[in-house]
């Protein structure tokens, strides 16, 4: 499907697609449990729709993973008092923790800036 045959509203939904990865901030889960949201009652209107859906799916499993189990291995190293190794895992998880902020956010915007432009 070309972009200029898309229909404004729905390019807008996928902006709002992407951009609901970020509910992350909000509640815990909330990066998959919106975008399957919009995707189950808005999914014949994303452009794209299932594979939409398995790129965000894929990414945000991938990231819930990772940042839970970078996580567990904090509270260990807590739990053991090695304050040695925390630093590096602290900085671990924030750096997770930017790109799943920073790549929704530059997804939307390539997103946005196609249909004005």
């Amino acid at each position: 499907m070309k972009a200029s045959s898309i229909n404004p509203e729905d390019r807008k939904l996928s902006v709002l697609f992407e951009l609901s990865a970020l509910t992350f901030w909000v509640f815990p889960l909330g990066n998959l449990i919106a975008p399957y949201l919009m995707y189950v009652f808005l999914g014949q209107r994303l452009p794209g729709g299932v594979n939409a859906w398995q790129q965000v799916r894929k990414f945000q499993i991938t990231w819930t993973v990772l940042l839970w189990a970078f996580l567990s291995v904090l509270v260990f190293f807590m739990i053991t008092n090695r304050a040695d190794l925390m630093l590096g895992v602290v900085l671990i998880i924030l750096a997770l923790v930017f790109l799943n902020t920073f790549i929704p956010i530059r997804k939307a915007y390539r997103l946005h800036k196609s249909m004005i432009g």
